[in-house]
């Protein structure tokens, strides 16, 4: 995608999140619940996303879940991490890449997601659309497992996540609804 479109995109989304702010609540909460899971060669990051009582009682027009990214790129590289419902419980003291899943690295909704990507080297809030995947949970068309975040193969450049600075102790990220 060129600068651009990317532009473009990112300026329609600020537009459509101040219409949703004005016809609904916004409500951030801090995500304090995850795990990173290992293999040789890759990590993968785990977090258990906490939906407040009232959002299961409202209408859910937007969720976003955000970390801090610190890329590492060279050259003409570029970071892109996708973001996958977990479809297996389990806890953050007790996860690893081959405990509790099935498939080795973790067991998620590999063909429903969203993704983040980015060409710039300076350190970055990385949101992730993830309004449907929680109106599934909220109507119970899927359980909340919590969200996977896979590095693909074919992206040529490293990262590292890191709490903003102005969250709580513990925390690695928050999610961001507006509800009315």
């Amino acid at each position: 995608m060129n600068t651009n479109k990317l532009r473009g995109s990112l300026l329609i989304g600020a537009v459509l999140l101040l219409c949703f702010k004005a016809w609904g609540e916004e409500v951030t909460l801090p995500v304090t619940a995850y795990s990173v899971i290992s293999s040789d060669s890759e990590n993968r990051l785990l977090v258990n996303i906490p939906i407040p009582d009232n959002a299961a009682d409202s209408n859910l027009l937007f969720a976003e879940f955000s970390i801090r990214i610190i890329p590492e790129l060279t050259g003409d590289s570029i970071l892109t991490i996708n973001c996958h419902a977990v479809s297996t419980t389990w806890e953050p003291d007790n996860v690893g890449w081959e405990f509790p899943w099935q498939n080795p690295g973790g067991d998620f909704e590999a063909d429903e997601g969203t993704f983040y990507s980015t060409v710039s080297p300076s350190d970055s809030a990385a949101n992730f659309d993830i309004t449907e995947l929680l109106r599934a949970w909220l109507i119970g068309d899927r359980a909340n497992y919590g969200l996977i975040f896979i590095v693909p193969e074919r992206s040529v450049s490293d990262y590292q996540i890191d709490s903003p600075p102005d969250l709580p102790g513990g925390a690695i990220g928050t999610v961001r609804l507006v509800i009315r």
